[in-house]
Order: C-alpha cells, then structure tokens, then sequence
C-alpha cells in the first residue's frame, strides 16, 4: 500500500460532511455531489464521510457504503476524503474499515468502543485492528461526551509511537487543558496532528500547537474558518481572532435544534447549502428550527 494520507495534510480545516436525506428520510444519494462542490469551493481542505455530523449511527451497512462511495467518486482526489468507521465494537469497526478502503477512502477516522469500557491497553489494541483492517493512515477520534470513553494523553503518545498508520487524533470538547496535556504527552512527535473537532477551540487549539480543524460549521460557510485558519498561519492574530469570533457566533446559532444535526442542517439550509432539514432520529416536523434559522441568518447569525 502506498500511504498518501499524513499528519500534514490535517493543517487546516477539514469538514465532516453532513449526508443530505430525502424528505422522508431516505438517503440523497444524488445530493452528496453538490454538497461537496459547496465545501470545497469554501477551501476546506480535506472531507471526513460518515463522522457524527454525517449521521453514521442512523444508516445500516448499505447506506453508509454507498454515501462514502458517492463522496470520494464526487471528491474525485481533490482532497483527502476520510472515512468515520465508528461502530459498536471492533468488529463492526473493522468491518467498516475494510468497507471504507476498498471504496477508495484516503483515511479512517474511529471511535473507541461504543458500548464497552475498555483500558489502555484494549483500547490501543482496538484502534490497532482498525488500522489493520483498513490498511490506511488512522484517525484516532477523542469524542468522550457522545462515545463515554475519553482517550487519555498516554493512550495517545502510545498510540503515535506504537501504531505507524495512527496520524493523528481529532479532540471533540471545550477544555483546552486536554489538548495542552495531549501535545505536552507528545512531547514533539512528528507525524501525529492534534486537530480540534469544537469550532470554539478552533484557535486555541491552533495557539497551543495544534494543526486544524475538523469542523461542523464548515458545512455552513466553509470559507469562514478556512480563513481564520490561513490568518492564524499567516501571523496575522488580530484578524484571526476578529474572524474567531464570527466563528462562536455561527456556532452558536446552530445550536437551535435537537439533535444538534437538526439545527447544523437547517442553519446550512438558511445560509444557501444545498441539504434539507432532515435528520432521523428524532422523527420531528423540523418548520419552527428552519424559520429560527432563517432570522438568524438575516441577523447576521446573533443570537
């Protein structure tokens, strides 16, 4: 296998791509094209398929191969497309990894265990497998408040010394002791990103050595974080921080909606995105959360 994925190419902001559904909430194979040429007319420079902003947990097998499927063949190489093989135990994940490389995905993105405990040692054996089966650079993802599991900054450093695919962990939360902790764990390692997956942790993260960004509102305006990630890069801090707070603004206002899938979608939908306000689990008449978010929208996303 020839590896092209790498912790460089997590320098910058890298979208996890909402999976557009019908009205009644079947699976918009043919939206997924247009979505992506949205995105990436924003900058973002790479696209994560199936991660929590794509629904992963609402589609069977079936669905989440064809939506990756759809992805990379609309992508076609422009930038690395990722693959979110998050299941409920290794089995079902490697499952998905292998899925997940045979459709042409350039990386995986996985989650710990869904419904197990695990320690540092199974849990390093678990990513370990996952990496195996796909046999294509790994994204260790740290969600702890949806997966129950946090991954520690020893799980971590063990995990950039120990695993040769492993390029890099996406770190999903608000406390930016964690990320210190994790770079500090890391203590220099090379070819391992720290990449914020919280739109507010964006330049923190950036400011205490992180690399980018995996970011839900970049399904909204892709542009706007892409250009506070080049400000930061540049030296420019004044602006980086000015573009930082339209960031927390436009994070907030898609908030609206429970799940949180419901209010990304409509606030995309207010902003000219080309995806529906449908999410599957709750089954909800989503009209009041696209009428907030088009008053949003027209007050400049203030909440």
């Amino acid at each position: 296998m020839t590896v092209t994925l790498a912790a460089a190419d997590l320098d910058g902001v890298v979208v996890p791509l909402l999976t557009p559904l019908e009205f009644d909430g079947s699976v918009d194979l043919d939206g997924v094209g247009p979505l992506v040429e949205a995105v990436l007319a924003g900058g973002v420079a790479g696209i994560v398929a199936l991660g929590t902003t794509g629904e992963f947990a609402d589609l069977d097998t079936e669905e989440r191969a064809a939506v990756l499927e759809a992805t990379v063949a609309a992508v076609a190489g422009r930038v690395p497309v990722i693959a979110g093989v998050g299941g409920i135990g290794t089995t079902e994940a490697c499952a998905h990894a292998r899925r997940a490389a045979a459709a042409g995905a350039d990386g995986v993105l996985a989650l710990p265990p869904l419904y197990l405990k695990l320690g540092e040692d199974p849990l390093l054996s678990h990513f370990a497998a996952i990496a195996e089966a796909a046999d294509l650079p790994l994204l260790l993802y740290d969600f702890p408040a949806l997966s129950g599991t946090a991954l520690s900054p020893r799980l971590l450093a063990r995990a950039a010394a120990e695993l040769p695919l492993a390029i890099g962990v996406k770190q999903t939360g608000g406390d930016l002791g964690v990320v210190h902790a994790t770079l500090a764990g890391l203590r220099g390692e090379e070819g391992f990103a720290v990449v914020s997956g919280s739109a507010g942790m964006l330049l923190p993260a950036l400011l205490a050595g992180g690399t980018g960004g995996i970011l839900a509102v970049a399904n909204v305006d892709p542009a706007l974080p892409v250009a506070l990630h080049a400000a930061f890069r540049a030296g420019d801090l004044q602006r980086a921080a000015a573009l930082h707070r339209e960031v927390l603004r436009l994070s907030a206002a898609t908030s609206i909606g429970s799940p949180g899938t419901l209010g990304l979608k409509a606030v995309a939908r207010a902003a000219g995105m080309p995806v529906r306000a449908v999410v599957r689990t709750p089954p909800v008449d989503a009209g009041e959360v696209l009428r907030r978010a088009e008053d949003l929208a027209s007050a400049g996303w203030r909440t």
